[in-house]
């Protein structure tokens, strides 16, 4: 069995409190767990995510994005080192794909049963990854099949924003998920727009569709 020295120290990233407390009574329950203090996706979050040194940092990815992407290479920025495993509650192969490229150390879906989310963490904590195979398998599938997407060419923020706008929300709340004013939005929606040859959402939605970004 092992000691409290010897723990894993994990420090959880969720938005829903209920969910949070959820987590915590499943994780704390094994032995060689350690939770530290969670954290909320706020402005400069990135800080929080890092500070006691968790052995791995589990972010919990929902559908609204609101800790996602931007936050994860603000934090790799600060610490290369730290291992990050994602929860990811959206079934999407385009952000699943992102998450590799942004190094992080595992990404399993959220209907991952409780002993395989266990799995991951005890293996990403002794310097492995640990990505869900049907995740793998949809990105080598795509992969395979797929010719230049316009979408590829989006920054991080950007590829967020756009996510939210196919989702429906406006920008002011946009801006408010990824705490930025709506003029911000605004400039991003613009150059989102320009880079992808499009002039209203209408057609945004179409290529959208066409590149699998969203189904129907």
């Amino acid at each position: 069995m092992g000691t409290l020295d010897s723990a894993i120290r994990i420090r959880l990233i969720e938005e829903v409190p209920i969910s949070e407390a959820g987590f915590r009574c499943l994780l704390e329950k094994e032995y060689d767990f350690k939770l530290l203090k969670p954290v909320t996706c706020e402005s400069g979050c990135c800080i929080a995510c890092t500070n006691s040194a968790p052995d791995i940092l589990l972010m919990v990815m929902n559908s609204g994005l609101k800790c996602g992407l931007e936050c994860i290479s603000q934090i790799k920025h600060r610490n290369a080192d730290i291992k990050i495993l994602v929860l990811c509650m959206i079934e999407d192969v385009h952000i699943a794909r992102r998450l590799l490229d942004l190094r992080v150390n595992g990404v399993i879906c959220g209907h991952t049963p409780p002993m395989i989310l266990f799995r991951a963490i005890r293996v990403i904590a002794a310097g492995g990854t640990y990505i869900d195979t049907n995740i793998a398998q949809s990105i080598a599938l795509q992969e395979s099949n797929s010719s230049f997407s316009p979408f590829s060419t989006l920054t991080l923020r950007e590829f967020e924003i756009i996510r939210m706008m196919l989702d429906g929300l406006n920008q002011r709340q946009i801006g408010e998920n990824l705490f930025i004013s709506a003029h911000t939005v605004a400039n991003h929606h613009a150059n989102i727009m320009k880079k992808m040859g499009v002039s209203n959402h209408i057609e945004l939605t179409k290529l959208a569709i066409r590149h699998g970004l969203i189904t129907v």
